[in-house]
């Protein structure tokens, strides 16, 4: 049977970029990120977790299903909507985990359980959509989607939680807009135009993949929250 990786990840319907190198660049300088021990929580085919260590830091991960090839790095198994995952309390730097939350009914676990795992003074990095964006049909794209987000819902389960929350901003998935913060305008100009984009609407790409991340992308930011534990 064809996994979650297989159908959603297939790579004949990926777009290959070097998005996920500028991502973790861009969290490394945005949030002062020093090399330590970082926990990725929902970390899936290890990209994420590559990319970390490339840049020094000392890389674990969690997940729901044993990865099919967990290469060099200690991930642990476990339920999220209930279950601890499995690391000693208050090991360490750096929680950071994207687009899990949202596939979980119980999503409270999860926070609470990156909050155990985290040193005092540690930080959490989430990223999840934007349901303000993608409520229209995007978010539900993916069928295992159950808990959506607002800047307001993703604060408030971070401070039931006891962190220190520091920022919860709406997040468009384009380097030029990290370093040019006035082009979301032109983001949020594009969202405007009734322009249909795979894979919303249609089940074949009708654009040359530029032209359809634009799109898209600019319909469905996804929002970024950056928390501490307090000591």
């Amino acid at each position: 049977m064809p996994s979650y990786f297989n159908i959603y990840y297939d790579p004949k319907t990926r777009y290959k970029t070097n998005y996920d190198e500028n991502f973790v660049e861009h969290l490394i300088k945005r949030f002062n990120l020093e090399p330590g021990k970082l926990l990725d929580i929902g970390c899936g085919n290890q990209t994420t977790m590559k990319l970390f260590e490339k840049k020094g830091f000392d890389v674990y991960g969690a997940d729901l299903i044993e990865p099919e090839n967990k290469n060099k790095f200690n991930i642990k198994c476990s339920n999220f909507e209930s279950e601890e995952i499995q690391f000693d309390n208050n090991k360490f730097d750096i929680v950071f985990s994207k687009s899990v939350i949202e596939h979980l009914k119980n999503p409270n676990n999860i926070i609470k359980e990156a909050l155990r795992v985290l040193k005092p003074g540690g930080k959490i990095i989430l990223l999840t959509p934007s349901w303000l964006h993608t409520y229209w049909g995007p978010f539900y794209i993916d069928h295992t989607h159950v808990s959506p987000f607002t800047v307001s819902s993703l604060k408030n389960i971070l401070l039931l939680n006891n962190f220190k929350v520091n920022s919860v901003d709406v997040f468009y998935q384009f380097p030029y807009v990290w370093k040019f913060s006035f082009l979301k305008y032109v983001c949020k100009f594009i969202a405007l135009l009734p322009i249909p984009y795979f894979p919303v609407h249609h089940t074949e790409k009708k654009y040359n993949d530029i032209l359809n991340i634009v799109i898209r992308f600019s319909n469905e930011p996804m929002l970024l929250a950056d928390a501490t534990k307090k000591n």
